[in-house]
């Protein structure tokens, strides 16, 4: 409140007094956000704490605020401005033990003032449950004008302190993005020869706060591909130091410079996980630590991409092919091993091990551009030559680029069927890595006929059934647990096909006991048990290669413009 009503004051000198982290992000946010614009000093305040503190759920937790207090009401009025900017949700509130509901954009009254229905109330004790809202919060970017004020703040208030430094762009990083040019600013703050360790624990930091480097965009949706190598190759070592840049290079990647090789060694350790991590084609599996800053910015990337993905579908009228029925691409989901489901009921935790995967189900475009197959051999014989981190590297260039299933095969079966990453066999990995990036998904089973059984078990489990599943010739052998959405609805599409009498349902049962008629007992979708082992042999009688080669009214075709979506196809 001092920082927004004040607006007057020139210089405002805070040293030597104890604001702690809390304060300190204060002071950050209102100069970041414009809200005061005098200058700040800040020297010997005790911001040097614990690194597990700093969170992006600053502000989150249980409130039990006095509405006669008036440091109370300041508190209350600052959750219900960080409500009404999506930054926060506020649940489980009580004023006077009462449940109430908190309207976005209202204000507390003033104390003098006679409370109405649906106010916020002025007295009494009100208590809520803040926490971020993780779909919604925007990303708060910093205007050249504030951020030019807040290096000013870091340098002059500890000018020969280089780890207040350190904390002071940590705590910035951690509630804002920056741009290379403010990151590469920040970090020549750091001028002493002995500062390495504090230099590069600020660029790690910064990195995954980074809004505009080439790492890490996401493309624009309407992006169709490209014939051939960008630039020339497709695998780059700008810096000409034998090491790919793409496989963990990643100042050389984001355009830091003025790293030493000790620092950058230092960050390339540290970001492990970010540098095999891309967003912008992130199904995979993960395991991430909710009280380490990079898992969790991984994990409010994978949020972001699953709210992008829902609306998609929503948007589109698509149906929900998730494994509990929630919409969303989280599967096998576990909390500190214990299974959960990534509900509408779950919030993200600040400790603990999250494991699960993660699917994004929307295909390619429909005229989508594979690179061509000499473009391929380029691509191919580049890949062969990286020394290491092969899939970090194939991952990190996938989303430049659409491929065929022949091409997928190809790269399954460089490597041997053996061979093993962090216990994965690494032509399933190669498969997922390249889900999303399938053009003819009707070939699926080119690429799929590289694994075992046992690892296209794995497959289906991992990434859902539906995405590998051929609607317009769905022909083979299935074992579908029908406990789970996905599989159920699959079960479901069989049903439909052999009522219509396009396709035939042979060798069925069910727990293990044969079925004889099973069209009889499962008349309608209804009919299907939610529980229970599924397995039955499907055929039809002719083999189609695309939606346009079925007829208007087929099942199959309406069953495929729902599940292999892609705008445009049917031309309507």
């Amino acid at each position: 409140d001092l920082c927004t009503k004040n607006t007057t004051l020139e210089h405002l000198n805070v040293g030597s007094n104890p604001i702690g982290t809390a304060g300190v992000e204060a002071i950050l946010y209102a100069m970041a956000s414009s809200s005061m614009k005098c200058e700040w000093e800040v020297a010997d305040c005790n911001i040097d704490i614990q690194e597990y503190l700093y969170s992006h759920t600053y502000c989150t937790g249980p409130y039990t605020l006095n509405l006669d207090d008036r440091s109370d009401t300041f508190v209350l009025k600052e959750l219900l401005v960080m409500y009404a900017q999506n930054r926060l949700v506020l649940s489980n509130v009580f004023h006077d033990d009462r449940p109430i509901t908190l309207t976005k954009g209202q204000l507390p009254l003033p104390p003098t003032a006679k409370a109405e229905k649906g106010q916020v109330p002025n007295h009494g004790t009100l208590t809520l449950l803040a926490t971020q809202d993780d779909e919604s919060c925007p990303d708060l970017h910093l205007k050249d004008a504030p951020f030019q004020r807040l290096k000013q703040l870091i340098g002059s208030s500890f000018a020969l302190d280089d780890y207040k430094k350190m904390t002071m762009i940590k705590i910035l990083a951690d509630g804002f993005c920056v741009t290379v040019k403010q990151a590469n600013a920040l970090l020549k703050l750091f001028e002493s020869t002995t500062c390495q360790a504090e230099k590069a624990a600020a660029a790690v930091a910064l990195i995954p706060r980074i809004s505009n480097s080439e790492h890490h965009t996401i493309d624009d949706e309407n992006y169709m591909g490209c014939p051939g190598p960008i630039g020339g190759v497709f695998f780059e070592d700008k810096d000409n130091d034998g090491k790919i840049d793409v496989c963990g290079d990643i100042t050389v990647l984001v355009g830091l410079t003025n790293l030493s090789q000790i620092e950058q060694g230092y960050v390339e350790q540290k970001l492990g996980k970010w540098i095999a991590f891309n967003p912008a084609n992130p199904t995979g599996f993960y395991r991430l630590n909710m009280s380490n800053f990079v898992d969790r910015r991984i994990m409010f990337c994978l949020i972001e991409a699953n709210a992008a993905d829902r609306k998609f579908r929503v948007s589109n009228k698509l149906p929900d092919v998730s494994q509990f029925a929630t919409n969303n691409g989280f599967r096998n989901a576990r909390y500190n091993h214990k299974a959960i489901v990534f509900d509408s009921s779950w919030s993200l935790p600040r400790f603990g091990v999250l494991e699960f995967d993660f699917v994004v189900t929307r295909r390619p475009p429909h005229g989508a551009i594979p690179i061509t197959d000499a473009a391929f051999e380029q691509f191919f014989k580049e890949f062969k030559a990286i020394p290491d981190m092969k899939l970090v590297g194939l991952r990190a260039i996938s989303n430049r680029y659409y491929f065929t299933a022949r091409h997928a095969q190809r790269l399954m079966e460089y490597f041997s069927p053996y061979e093993k990453m962090h216990n994965v066999v690494v032509r399933l990995e190669v498969f997922v890595i390249l889900l999303g990036r399938i053009v003819d998904e009707v070939n699926f089973n080119d690429a799929l006929s590289v694994l075992d059984s046992t690892s296209r078990k794995k497959l289906i489990d991992r990434v859902g059934i539906v995405q590998v599943f051929n609607p317009i010739s769905p022909c083979g052998k299935y074992e579908l647990n029908l406990a789970e959405h996905d599989q159920r609805y699959v079960a479901s599409i069989l049903l439909q096909l052999a009522h219509a009498q396009e396709g035939s349902l042979m060798e069925i049962a069910l727990d293990g006991k044969d079925v004889p008629d099973i069209l009889a007992i499962w008349a309608s979708d209804a009919d299907i048990p939610v529980v229970g082992t599924f397995k039955c042999k499907f055929m039809t009688t002719n083999r189609c290669h695309s939606i346009v080669q079925l007829q208007d009214n087929s099942i199959r075709r309406r069953i495929s413009a729902a599940l292999l979506f892609k705008p445009n196809e049917l031309g309507n």
